[in-house]
């Protein structure tokens, strides 16, 4: 049985919180931690969606195990139930591992998790232990996983203490105090303009969601991510009723699992600025009105839609 607590937060997607419960129950770990946030009363169906939802968890959960659930009375936004969910998890805990009901991972995540926590445990330097590789096939480094400014929180490992400065406000970063993160984070102009409009629509409420804050916490307190060289967890939730991840022709919906059955440290602990680079153009870059007529302009040359 597997020693390091888990959370798995869910809501209202049964198909896709049972096939994360069952990759979870492949490894049963000893310390399940549930989250589930309550029905939205705006949403007609949405109190039988929750309902199925923690059903189909206290059906499945078949194998002993100390099991503490957050089964919310009453409706918070995505962004709000999932960070309160996660330092519910963090205060009970000094380290594990959080999946949301759409994050499915491969089995080998476990111990990837498993053996990075305790490899980095006193290392204030390292904040989280990502599943996710944007990477597209490219290597990085020498070793399984490389560090990121970028690494991501579709299925992750990480300790208390890193949670210890999340302010899910932002009230604790100001405008100048982000302008000074910026400075150090980032050299590229356009790149802190990305991530400058980011926390204003935040500040301005457009956004509901928790893990822009996380990262910039961690920018904040000059803290570091890994990365795996392979992609470890696959988004099964894009246009299944998501909240964020809408579009299922998006180019980080479903993406193929690998797998790390042996784990090689990289001989270097410096942030991947080529990896980086790649995600931020890839995934993060805001297109400018030239770039868009650019490739308006060669689709309809190439006759692509």
């Amino acid at each position: 049985m597997f020693d390091v607590p888990v959370l798995l937060a869910v809501y209202s997607r049964a198909d896709t919180a049972e096939k994360v419960l069952d990759a979870i129950s492949v490894v049963k770990p000893t310390r399940l931690f549930i989250a589930s946030n309550a029905p939205n009363s705006l949403k007609p169906g949405d109190e039988e969606k929750v309902a199925a939802v923690r059903s189909m968890i206290e059906r499945k959960l078949n194998w002993p195990c100390k099991i503490e659930r957050l089964y919310r009375t009453e409706h918070l936004g995505a962004g709000e139930s999932l960070s309160s969910s996660m330092i519910w998890f963090f205060k009970e805990v000094e380290e594990g591992i959080v999946l949301e009901d759409d994050t499915l991972p491969d089995p080998s995540f476990f111990n990837y998790c498993r053996e990075l926590l305790n490899y980095y445990r006193n290392d204030p330097d390292v904040f989280l232990i990502s599943g996710n590789n944007f990477q597209n096939g490219k290597q990085r480094g020498d070793g399984s996983y490389y560090f990121s400014t970028y690494a991501g929180t579709w299925g992750y490992a990480s300790w208390k203490r890193a949670w210890e400065g999340y302010d899910f406000s932002l009230k604790s970063i100001d405008r100048d105090l982000f302008e000074k993160i910026l400075d150090e984070q980032f050299s590229n102009e356009g790149e802190k303009n990305t991530w400058r409009t980011t926390y204003e629509n935040f500040r301005a409420g457009k956004y509901d969601t928790w893990d822009f804050q996380f990262c910039f916490d961690r920018w904040r307190r000059k803290g570091k991510g890994i990365a795996p060289n392979v992609n470890l967890i696959t988004n099964i939730g894009f246009g299944n009723n998501a909240t964020h991840c809408v579009n299922p022709d998006d180019p980080a919906a479903n993406l193929p699992l690998g797998s790390i059955n042996k784990i090689i440290h990289p001989s270097s602990k410096n942030i991947c600025d080529e990896a980086d680079r790649y995600q931020y153009k890839k995934y993060f870059k805001t297109e400018t009105t030239w770039e868009r007529r650019v490739k308006k302009i060669l689709k309809i040359l190439t006759g692509k839609k």
